[in-house]
């Protein structure tokens, strides 16, 4: 509603001359503050209030995550909720996950390194997260799926789920788990033994484990996602610039962590030396 963006601008600026300011508005009063479209932010020049309400919808989606949460939870102290998150390269989808993975217990996302890594760094310890792929294909051969299960507990994430694992009586899957004669295909055997294998022993102490604060942090900034939308100066996407910087830093083998605005103490302990702006 107007009246909850409102309570959230306030909570946001100091107050109305901050707001103005930002908005590059005249309002005498918060009442008048009014969501604006991305077409008039672009033809504004000023993203700002474009910015804000996608900022605030996030919030919002997110705290209706934590409402089923506990609606769930009055039914069963010890069930646990999470959704599937499909496509984040659209920021319009809402996945400010800083936000998101406070809000459930676990996140079945498609895989992409810089979502992989967001729920590495944000999700809590233990949550059952997981990364999906469409079908068998996306796994490459046998190599890589064996692979694939390993690179996801490196990055704390203990399940891998694929989307469309079996065909039915009229529908064929060309990436289905089985074949016609029912064993199943090289890549999934080999996915399926390395998750196996994953459950105990080295894997068990992979996602059991506290990880150790990286010295690199790469700044993951909230209004950024929304620039390239509404302000033409900005070519590329805050998710591009970070996707190159995963990739940068992954060649390096340098350990990193993304951190948001609620995670900047991290930048006062003494093991933290870098900190990268990807696009800010």
């Amino acid at each position: 509603s107007l009246d909850a963006f409102r309570a959230w601008l306030r909570r946001e600026y100091d107050g109305i001359e901050a707001l103005n300011e930002a908005w590059g508005s005249s309002f005498s009063d918060w009442s008048q503050a009014v969501p604006k479209s991305v077409d008039a932010a672009r033809s504004s020049g000023r993203a700002a209030a474009w910015v804000d309400f996608r900022m605030y919808e996030d919030d919002v989606f997110a705290e209706f995550q934590g409402m089923m949460r506990q609606a769930a939870r009055g039914v069963d102290r010890a069930g646990e909720t999470g959704f599937r998150a499909f496509d984040d390269a659209n920021p319009a989808h809402g996945y400010w996950w800083p936000s998101l993975t406070a809000q459930v217990d676990f996140v079945a996302a498609d895989w992409d390194p810089v979502t992989a890594n967001k729920l590495r760094c944000y999700q809590a310890q233990g949550a059952w997260s997981g990364v999906v792929v469409s079908d068998t294909r996306d796994l490459g051969g046998a190599a890589r799926a064996g692979w694939f299960a390993w690179n996801a507990a490196l990055l704390r994430i203990p399940a891998v789920w694929i989307a469309e694992p079996f065909g039915d009586a009229e529908h064929a899957v060309p990436g289905a788990a089985l074949q016609p004669d029912g064993q199943p295909v090289a890549a999934f055997a080999a996915l399926a033994a390395a998750m196996n294998e994953l459950k105990g022993g080295m894997g068990a102490l992979l996602l059991g484990a506290a990880p150790e604060p990286a010295s690199i942090v790469v700044y993951d900034s909230h209004p950024s996602r929304y620039l390239a939308d509404a302000d033409p100066a900005f070519a590329a996407s805050t998710r591009a610039a970070q996707q190159a910087w995963i990739e940068a830093l992954d060649a390096l083998n340098r350990p990193w962590d993304f951190i948001d605005e609620t995670r900047v103490d991290r930048l006062a302990d003494a093991a933290c030396k870098v900190l990268v702006l990807p696009l800010c």
